[in-house]
């Protein structure tokens, strides 16, 4: 089945809204279900989204000795960048890091959810996702620089 409610207070870009529910498995069904689900979807009449939208990059922590690391717990190389935005706690976006070499050439590029903290630093989400993704030693040790890019 399924059931379809209003919010009637108007949500702000990145602001979350809660809402509850009921889910009745009839004693006919009961033999049958194996587990449960619940999907939501959103839709507005408001035409001034902010989807696509480039977030401003206010600090980038990129210097010479944080582009890559080595993590000898994993025995993995790992590169990108902590840095911080323009942008309200608990905002959601799509954000894109890409390392070049002394060359400029373009070696590595990862696009991942990221979600803001209350500093403005950014932080991957979701389960698997990683802001410092792994690589392989030549890799790493010829990052030079990383550009970031997010949006809304």
């Amino acid at each position: 089945g399924f059931d379809v409610f209003d919010i009637q207070d108007s949500v702000s870009p990145g602001q979350q809204r809660n809402g509850a529910g009921v889910i009745t498995v009839t004693k006919q069904g009961a033999a049958f279900a194996t587990r449960g689900s619940i999907t939501c979807t959103a839709s507005t009449s408001d035409g001034s989204s902010s989807a696509g939208k480039a977030v401003k990059i206010l600090e980038l922590n990129s210097g010479k000795n944080t582009l890559s690391y080595f993590d000898p717990d994993t025995n993995s190389w790992y590169w990108g960048v902590n840095f911080k935005v323009d942008a309200k706690p608990w905002t959601r976006m799509t954000c894109t890091q890409t390392a070049f070499d002394s060359n400029g050439k373009q070696i590595a590029k990862h696009t991942y959810p990221a979600n803001v903290v209350n500093d403005g630093t950014v932080v991957s989400y979701g389960e698997g996702e990683t802001s410092m993704p792994d690589t392989t030693k030549t890799i790493a040790q010829a990052i030079k620089d990383i550009k970031v890019a997010c949006n809304l």
